[in-house]
């Protein structure tokens, strides 16, 4: 049986993926932001005779909420972690500014992520667990910026969003590159390809949610995706980035096979943050 942390799992990609591996046996970790919600989706799993289901509340636009989740997590599962699948995003229409004082799309979709994964190191360490990150297509349209890493001169939700799914590539190459040779933690991203889940939903006006809900009227259900997400768990061995529609390497953008971009992002991430990794010696 596997321990797999999972966020945001109340809806969407992150509900179906908490049901697809509890159908395989493993004990599942389900990261959320809200409590009702939390509840009520362990009672459903319940119901379904489910009992390998543990919620855990974050709210990744508060990152000492995200470092609390990662204390919890490692006080009840000291024997280590085998996966853990970042899937927590949002869309917001506007720019926000969390507490923390970062651009509320690159805190929630990459920085917090960042954050848990430092937290999780020990326990994915133990039994040389794997990262998966749900990214996108849409990170062939970014750029990366060094004077602008948050996108918010000007800010755009989309541009903004494109570029925390070309961060959470960057992030996934450094986690090889620098803590993958001392850890034997391997870090993968996928794009799930277009799902219809309600993930503008919640940040948006009604314009906005009409127009995307438009948009994804002609994707994948979220629960016909829980293979390829399983492939990476159970099955892969290479590639750190791959595709819905095969189980082989997909290519990725210019700027997301920078070496220089995913030097950059990872110091300037690690000032943020104020964390350091195991890392290998740099050439």
């Amino acid at each position: 049986m596997k321990t797999i942390v999972i966020t945001g799992v109340t809806s969407g990609i992150g509900k179906e993926l908490v049901h697809y591996f509890l159908s395989k046996g493993e004990q599942v970790i389900g990261i959320g932001r809200n409590p009702e919600k939390l509840s009520s989706i362990q009672n459903e799993f319940s119901a379904l005779g489910f009992e390998r289901f543990v919620s855990v509340k974050a709210d990744f636009s508060v990152l000492k909420e995200v470092e609390e989740a990662g204390k919890k997590i490692a006080s009840e599962f000291p024997d280590g972690i085998d996966a853990l699948i970042h899937n927590a995003a949002i869309i917001p229409q506007k720019k926000e500014i969390t507490i923390d004082h970062h651009e509320m799309q690159f805190q929630v979709n990459y920085l917090a992520a960042v954050q848990l994964t430092h937290c999780l190191i020990p326990l994915l360490s133990l039994k040389k667990g794997k990262v998966v990150t749900t990214t996108s297509m849409i990170h062939k349209v970014a750029r990366f910026n060094p004077k602008n890493i948050e996108a918010i001169k000007p800010y755009f939700l989309l541009k903004s969003y494109s570029k925390t799914k070309l961060y959470n590539i960057l992030f996934a190459r450094g986690m090889n590159e620098f803590v993958y040779p001392s850890t034997g933690i391997y870090t993968y991203t996928i794009d799930p390809g277009l799902v219809k889940t309600g993930i503008m939903e919640k940040h948006s006006n009604g314009f906005f949610r009409w127009a995307f809900r438009s948009f994804t009227s002609g994707g994948i259900n979220p629960e016909q995706i829980g293979e390829n997400y399983g492939y990476l768990l159970y099955d892969c061995d290479i590639g750190n980035h791959y595709s819905y529609c095969n189980k082989l390497p997909n290519k990725v953008s210019k700027a997301a096979r920078s070496d220089k971009a995913r030097d950059l992002l990872w110091e300037a991430t690690n000032r943020m943050l104020s964390i350091s990794y195991p890392e290998k010696e740099k050439k």
